[in-house]
C-alpha cells in the first residue's frame, strides 16, 4: 500500500506541476482572444466609407461630355442656360466665376460644386443649380436598331441576353428581298454574320449591346 501511495504522489507531482505553469499562459491567451482588435492596430483595417459613386450607377463626368447648366433664381427667374463640353482638366467655363472642375463627379455633384462657387464667389445668396449631361443620355438609351431588309424598320428595346437573331425576329424578320447577310456594327467596327449559318448552328449567335446597329443586307440576285 505505501509503495502505491507513493506511485501516486510521483505521478500526480508532474501533473500538477504542470497545469500551474500553463494555468498563466491559458489566461494570457484568453485575453489576447477576448481584447478588442483595435488593441492591435496594425492588423486593424477601417472599412472604407461607401462613396457616392459606389451608390450610383451614373459614370461621372469625364472629357469631352456635353453638359447643359440652369441657373435658377430665387426669385423664379432663369438664366440663360449654357451649353459647354467637359475640357481636357475636368473644367466648364461659366459667365462670372469662369471654370469650375467638374470632371470626376456625377451630375448631381456637379450642381453642387456650381452651386457653391456662385454663392461663395458673393454672386448670389441662394441659387438651385441643374445640369443634364446628354452624353450621358444617350449611352443610357437601351435600344438597338435595325435597319435594311427586315419587317420593321427602328429601335427594339434591349434586354439582357438578347441576340442578334432575337433581334431579327422582334423587327419582323427577313424579307424575302433579303440575302441573310447580316452586319452588326458596335462602336464603329463592324462585323458579318450569316443569319441561315446561326439557324443550323454553324455560327454563333452573338449577345447584342445597347446601341448595337443591326442591318440586314439586300440579296444581290
Amino acid at each position: 500500500m505505501l509503495l502505491t501511495s507513493m506511485r501516486t504522489k510521483f505521478f500526480l507531482f508532474p501533473v500538477l506541476l504542470a497545469a500551474m505553469l500553463l494555468a498563466p499562459g491559458c489566461a494570457m491567451l484568453d485575453d489576447m482572444l477576448s481584447a478588442p482588435t483595435n488593441k492591435n492596430p496594425p492588423a486593424w483595417v477601417p472599412m472604407m466609407p461607401e462613396s457616392q459613386h459606389m451608390r450610383s450607377k451614373e459614370r461621372p463626368l469625364q472629357q469631352g461630355d456635353e453638359v447643359n447648366i440652369a441657373l435658377h433664381l430665387p426669385n423664379n427667374a432663369s438664366a440663360q442656360p449654357i451649353a459647354d463640353i467637359v475640357d481636357s482638366l475636368g473644367n466648364v467655363t461659366l459667365p462670372l466665376i469662369g471654370e469650375v472642375r467638374v470632371g470626376g463627379s456625377t451630375t448631381s455633384e456637379a450642381e453642387t460644386v456650381i452651386r457653391d462657387a456662385y454663392v461663395k464667389g458673393g454672386f448670389y445668396n441662394n441659387v438651385d443649380v441643374t445640369v443634364v449631361c446628354p452624353t450621358l443620355q444617350r449611352e443610357n438609351e437601351r435600344t438597338v436598331s435595325v435597319t435594311g431588309c427586315v419587317g420593321k424598320r427602328g429601335e427594339i428595346p434591349y434586354r439582357d441576353g438578347l441576340t442578334l437573331r432575337e433581334a431579327i425576329i422582334l423587327a419582323g424578320d427577313l424579307t424575302d428581298f433579303a440575302s441573310g447577310t447580316i452586319l452588326l456594327t458596335r462602336n464603329g467596327k463592324t462585323e458579318s454574320y450569316d443569319l441561315t449559318r446561326i439557324k443550323r448552328g454553324r455560327q454563333q449567335d452573338p449577345f447584342l449591346q445597347p446601341r448595337d446597329i443591326i442591318e440586314a443586307r439586300e440579296s444581290r440576285f
